[in-house]
């Protein structure tokens, strides 16, 4: 009898451990480089860009197209060296119009990446659109700044990030523009593959 209950309390744990969704488990973590822009060996000045903390606008986003299935479980940004304070951190599936958000401070000296309490759920072939708001209470133009990517050149969309995901467009907005396409925005993300 005692064997059986230890067999069973073995068994129960066993399905306990292995309720991930998929069988792999080398891919149960947030990957901040797997189909992300601060990670991306396509921004080098090799390639025509250079990266500068400009764009004095409130919102700053990009549209990708994810080419793998998964979670956006993480964001990574770098406040300016203007501001100290929040932002409200977004990422939207335009697919499903369900849309993830937590308000985050980043460092100021480096890209940080905070999970999202709730991770955003993707399929291959999803629209994606991540985006950073500064949070209300800002008292000068210039916090409003933040890290983009600009090509010498206009920039080249669509620009494929990766084989994982390839961006559409990108948007700067609030307290003036739109300007669109300027640039791309540093907001990296973590992903998970299911």
């Amino acid at each position: 009898m005692k064997t059986l209950k230890t067999l069973l309390l073995s068994l129960f744990i066993i399905v306990i451990i292995s309720c991930d969704n998929d069988n792999d488990p080398t891919n149960n973590v947030c990957d901040s480089s797997y189909l992300s822009v601060a990670s991306s060996t396509v921004f080098t000045t090799a390639n025509g860009y250079t990266l500068n903390e400009t764009m004095d606008l409130e919102t700053h986003e990009y549209t990708m197209v994810v080419n793998s299935s998964g979670e956006i479980c993480s964001i990574g940004y770098q406040n300016p060296t203007t501001y100290a304070g929040t932002y409200e951190m977004e990422v939207e599936n335009s697919t499903t119009n369900i849309t993830t958000t937590d308000t985050f401070s980043f460092s100021q000296s480096n890209i940080q990446y905070q999970n999202f309490t709730v991770p955003l759920i993707v399929n291959s072939g999803d629209t994606i659109v991540v985006r950073r708001t500064i949070s209300n209470g800002y008292t000068l133009l210039n916090e409003t700044i933040g890290s983009i990517y600009i090509n010498s050149n206009p920039n080249p969309f669509p620009i494929a990030i990766s084989a994982n995901a390839t961006i559409i467009s990108s948007n700067f907005y609030g307290a003036g523009g739109p300007v669109p396409n300027f640039g791309v925005p540093l907001i990296g993300i973590g992903f998970k593959l299911n």
